[in-house]
């Protein structure tokens, strides 16, 4: 702390080595770390000194770190607006002293970002505060030209959790540029977010030709909520052994849930 305040200074060619390693690290004191020091270095010359500082501030949810994270959010640097995004969710706003209306508007302009990887990470901040109005803000993002971005955008949808969220996931389905991977997060999503229309999908996914389509069912059946055994029961007779190990295990998560 008595370095990062400058109130100590450290011999020669060892102060720049400490600096880059106090400030990554500086999460792992918990309570111990020099916060209000640290807070200081994210609006420094150097992108790596920014992002290092606002990295530990995020990790720990430092009050009054709020500013500067909303702040980061429109650095020029990629890994800096992804770190901001990435730490900006419901309990980071909670702790930091942050209104969620704030966190959340700040959220929706990185939807907006030219770079995937912010974008994902605002997605999935977005769904820590499971608010169903978010819907409008994050379907759109289905069509987005990332194909990460278009999966984070559907597992985002599965945690908001209401009837636009379930439609929305619906139409996945139908959409002619869905890949599987998007099929396949979105049949999990809908688990969570809309039983109903899971079931009809689920039911179309374990008549699939496809193994990975049977075993994508399965998985997330054992999430739905349904203590109905009857698909593992099915699915132990399939012909391909790898339906049957996820029939298996899939049965066993459920039932622990």
């Amino acid at each position: 702390g008595g370095v990062l305040n400058g109130s100590q200074r450290l011999p020669n060619g060892r102060e720049i080595p400490f600096l880059d390693n106090a400030l990554l690290d500086g999460w792992k004191l918990g309570a111990r770390m020099p916060a209000d020091a640290m807070l200081h270095f994210t609006s420094g010359r150097s992108a790596d000194i920014r992002w290092r500082a606002l990295y530990s501030l995020g990790r720990m949810r430092v009050p009054g770190s709020g500013r500067a994270m909303l702040n980061a959010l429109q650095d020029p640097t990629p890994v800096i607006r992804e770190t901001a995004a990435k730490s900006l969710t419901r309990r980071f706003a909670d702790t930091a002293n942050l209104g969620a209306v704030a966190a959340r508007t700040a959220l929706f302009r990185a939807l907006n970002d030219d770079q995937p990887g912010v974008r994902i990470s605002a997605l999935n901040s977005i769904a820590t505060f499971g608010d169903s109005s978010d819907v409008t803000r994050v379907a759109p993002l289905i069509g987005d030209g990332d194909p990460n971005v278009r999966v984070a955008a559907v597992e985002a949808l599965g945690n908001l959790r209401s009837a636009a969220a379930g439609a929305a996931l619906d139409q996945v389905f139908t959409r002619k540029d869905a890949t599987w991977a998007m099929r396949n997060a979105a049949l999990t999503a809908l688990a969570h977010a809309d039983t109903a229309r899971f079931f009809v999908r689920a039911n179309a996914a374990l008549a699939s030709p496809d193994f990975r389509d049977r075993s994508t069912a399965l998985v997330a059946w054992s999430r739905s909520g349904s203590h109905t055994s009857t698909p593992y029961q099915h699915a132990v007779d399939d012909h391909d052994a790898r339906v049957q190990a996820a029939a298996f295990d899939a049965w066993r998560a459920g039932s622990a849930d």
